[in-house]
């Protein structure tokens, strides 16, 4: 066997492999640029952390642990089946892959709690989700996703196995070995469990959560918005403020489906039945998962005029002075200080609805 054949056996030269570690660069960098970036805007602006950005954040390092962890591994996939780093990183790989997405659609779907409560129960939700609470609910969910996937640190393996070519040459390879878990749990009952977790459970929450949602949107007058005090301007700006935080969620929970849906459904089927996908596909797959990555932050930059503008001072190098951020705040009905309203008579509705949009503020 020549040093050509031997080539063949290590490394998988085809176009369809070429194609996909070819994607994964320009979307690795934009996912590790944007991420970065709604990170940095959330902590140097004041006026920027609330519950809503506060999951923003998380689902964002979820996102850069994705890019920096998982991206390379699986460019490296798909460039050879060799295993070509040691037995640690094999074994937390797909852990840590795993954990992440959980981490991500966890968040999803708070972030869909937090804004049916915001809606639905204005006055009611400030006593629940506060700042400090978000903070708890965050580490709950990584908590929670490091735990539901711990059976894959102790099924990752790696298999050593001898060549015979020209000289005996060692070639390692990660797998998963479901034989060690015997008569406690097997491969098809661990992927329909991650799958109900991940998938189903969340699903049922999200849609439940946007379809009260819609209803309270879609009604005359919103809970909060229930008393002739409010003036009609101050009462359409809040539901305009509330139906564009809530199309945010929505595109987010979207594009999260459509990108992570396909591969996990395949993998569930290949868990279940034990039948092997076709590698390529299944790679194609998993590119279409970690472009959500890259995703989520072009859906705040696009869909939020607040991010963008925090974005350019950032990238500017400016703090935002306080005559600046209370026009934003007033623009974008933030919570703006009560004593610069005209009439005294309605102070305690309007601090109470500020306390509402302020939450909303993405």
């Amino acid at each position: 066997m020549d040093s050509t054949d031997y080539e063949s056996i290590i490394f998988n030269y085809n176009d369809a492999n070429v194609t996909v570690i070819s994607l994964y660069i320009p979307i690795g960098l934009v996912a590790l640029i944007a991420n970065t970036l709604v990170i940095a805007v959330v902590i140097k602006f004041n006026y920027m952390r609330n519950v809503t950005n506060y999951f923003l954040v998380n689902l964002a390092v979820a996102d850069l642990l994705v890019t920096i962890w998982c991206m390379p591994n699986s460019a490296l996939c798909a460039l050879t089946p060799m295993w070509l780093f040691d037995k640690f990183s094999c074994i937390v790989k797909n852990y840590f892959q795993c954990v992440c997405v959980a981490c991500s659609v966890f968040t999803i779907t708070m972030m869909a709690v937090d804004r049916y409560l915001a809606i639905t129960r204005p006055f009611g939700f400030t006593h629940w989700l506060t700042k400090r609470s978000t903070k708890i609910v965050i580490a709950v969910i990584w908590i929670f996703s490091v735990v539901i996937f711990s059976p894959l640190l102790l099924v990752s393996k790696m298999k050593i196995e001898m060549i015979p070519v020209a000289q005996n040459i060692t070639m390692k390879f990660c797998i998963e070995q479901w034989s060690q878990l015997d008569g406690y749990l097997s491969q098809s009952v661990f992927g329909l469990i991650s799958f109900i977790a991940m998938f189903a459970v969340p699903g049922v929450i999200i849609l439940y959560a946007y379809s009260m949602m819609g209803k309270t949107l879609c009604s005359v007058r919103p809970p909060v918005d229930d008393n002739d005090s409010i003036g009609t301007e101050q009462s359409f700006r809040l539901r305009r403020e509330r139906k564009r935080v809530a199309w945010i969620l929505l595109m987010l929970v979207l594009v999260f489906a459509i990108c992570w849906l396909p591969y996990n459904t395949m993998l569930l089927i290949k868990d279940i039945a034990i039948i092997d996908m076709d590698v390529t596909l299944m790679q194609y797959m998993l590119l279409l998962g970690h472009s959500n990555s890259a995703l989520n932050p072009i859906i705040y930059f696009t869909m939020s005029r607040n991010f963008r503008n925090s974005v350019i001072q950032f990238m500017k190098g400016s703090q935002i002075v306080s005559d600046n951020r209370h026009n934003v705040a007033q623009k974008y009905d933030v919570g703006s200080p009560v004593r610069d309203r005209p009439i005294q008579k309605t102070v305690s509705k309007l601090q109470s609805s500020q306390k509402t949009t302020k939450i909303c503020t993405v």
